[in-house]
């Protein structure tokens, strides 16, 4: 006869709380590749009913349970499922397969593969009846706010609403703010333009980089920007 029975509660403080509920689901991001993601449902959920949709960017461990998400910075997942909204956690839209990042095996194609990845997203969800498509935001983070910058700026009608913060755009200032410190994002912009900003190189940043882009852009954008103490 099998039994349950509760020995400790390590998380006393929410038996009064109520939590939306967190599923697993899987689709294939383009032919033969497939990705897996961590869908928050809204806390009263009803079927039959569409819903907005956020999705959050920078990672997702189907081993880990997480209340706002992969980060606690810009990531709000149980407080955004409690106003009536679905979120999404994905894996590193730049390495769909959940690898880990490597700053020199980054390359253009990144972005545009993390934009498929948003794609697929919404047209999986919203195929299932569950977002309005027309309702979708996105949260950029870290080395993410690049690839949503790009998405940005390449498929204007994606998104309602958008935010990015504490990270680079793949523009140049952050490229100067960086090498002041060090220059740990080098590789980064390396694959991306062939080299630093200014010279022979700065004709791809014009090209290619989303700042260059903006009067592409349709969606409201809010940008948490890095700051350094002195």
């Amino acid at each position: 006869l099998r039994q349950s029975r509760l020995l400790m509660h390590m998380n006393p403080k929410f038996k009064d709380v109520r939590l939306a509920k967190e599923r697993e689901v899987t689709w294939h991001w383009s032919k033969g590749r497939q990705i897996t993601a961590g869908l928050y449902y809204p806390l009263n959920y009803q079927r039959g009913q569409r819903y907005p949709l956020v999705i959050q960017t920078h990672g997702f461990n189907p081993s880990e349970w997480s209340f706002f998400g992969s980060q606690s910075t810009l990531f709000a997942a149980q407080p955004l499922a409690a106003h009536g909204m679905f979120v999404l956690q994905l894996p590193a839209p730049e390495y769909p397969e959940g690898n880990e990042m490597q700053l020199k095996h980054w390359a253009y194609h990144d972005a545009s593969m993390a934009s498929q990845v948003y794609k697929s997203a919404i047209a999986f969800l919203s195929d299932k009846g569950l977002i309005d498509p027309g309702k979708v935001g996105i949260i950029g983070y870290s080395l993410t706010v690049y690839t949503v910058s790009w998405a940005l700026t390449h498929h204007p009608n994606l998104f309602a609403a958008a935010v990015t913060g504490e990270g680079t755009d793949g523009c140049y200032f952050p490229y100067v703010w960086n090498a002041a410190y060090g220059g740990p994002l080098k590789p980064f912009y390396t694959s991306l333009y062939g080299g630093s900003p200014w010279g022979k190189h700065w004709s791809n940043y014009v090209k290619d980089a989303p700042c260059f882009h903006l009067g592409n852009m349709r969606t409201p954008l809010l940008i948490d920007v890095l700051h350094a103490n002195e």
